[in-house]
């Protein structure tokens, strides 16, 4: 798939002190937090973009109250697997986490 070259572009670290900061951690949970809302709000508002609007309006304001802005965009990439897909299922949400630590652990420095 072609998931995890986009995400690794977008979980490269500017420099190696943020690789090894507490940056991953915050991606981590920043994705947690995305792939939570998102779910609520396509399993209460359907799959659409209406659904994709109220996700962002709530997500945003909360990655940027718990510090975590740096994980908005590979988060919301995720999600849009999500809409695309038409399911919120364990499996989906488990292979989402997973395409995550992918990207984000070759965006490490070795």
């Amino acid at each position: 798939m072609l998931y995890q070259p986009v995400l690794l572009l977008f979980s490269a670290f500017p420099t190696p002190a943020e690789a090894l900061s507490n940056q991953p951690c915050n991606r981590l949970l920043s994705t947690i937090l995305a792939l939570a809302i998102g779910s609520l709000s396509f399993i209460l508002l359907g799959f659409n973009l209406w659904s994709l609007g109220i996700y962002i309006l709530l997500y945003v304001p909360f990655a940027y109250l718990f510090g975590w802005e740096i994980g908005i965009t590979p988060s919301t990439v995720l999600v849009t697997h999500l809409l695309l897909a038409h399911s919120v299922s364990w499996s989906l949400l488990a292979n989402e986490m997973a395409v995550f630590l992918i990207g984000t652990g070759f965006a490490l420095p070795s």
